[in-house]
C-alpha cells in the first residue's frame, strides 16, 4: 500500500536490543491500527531508556486516527503497547500524535 509504512528494527552496539520480527507494521501485535496507504507508520522512531530501566523503541503513527506511538520493549515480559490520545493519561485531544518522537 501507498505510504503505509513499516520499520525493521536492527541490533547495534552494546544495546542488547535485538527482535526476531523482521518487520514491524501497523498489524503488528498492540498497534491501534491496520496497515493502510498513507498511514506512514514509522515516520520516526527513537530508541529511549527509561526510569525503571527498560529500553524502549518509539514508533510514531502519526496519520492514522489521531495518532499513536507504537512502543517495544528490550524486556521480553513485556507486550508491545501503544500510546495514544485519551488513554494512560495523555489529553484526548490533538491531531497527529507522535508525529515527532525524540
Amino acid at each position: 500500500m501507498v505510504d503505509a509504512g513499516s520499520v525493521q528494527i536492527v541490533r547495534v552496539g552494546k544495546s542488547k536490543l535485538s527482535f526476531p520480527a523482521p518487520s514491524t507494521t501497523e498489524n503488528s501485535p498492540g498497534t491501534t491500527g491496520v496497515v493502510q496507504a498513507h498511514s506512514r507508520f514509522g515516520t520516526t522512531v527513537t530508541g529511549v531508556p527509561t526510569t525503571e530501566g527498560e529500553a524502549i523503541f518509539a514508533i510514531s503513527s502519526p496519520f492514522q486516527g489521531g495518532g499513536s506511538v507504537y512502543v517495544i520493549s528490550n524486556d521480553p515480559t513485556i507486550e508491545p503497547r501503544s500510546w495514544k490520545p485519551g488513554t494512560g493519561g495523555i489529553p484526548g485531544t490533538g491531531f497527529r500524535f507522535g508525529q515527532s518522537v525524540a
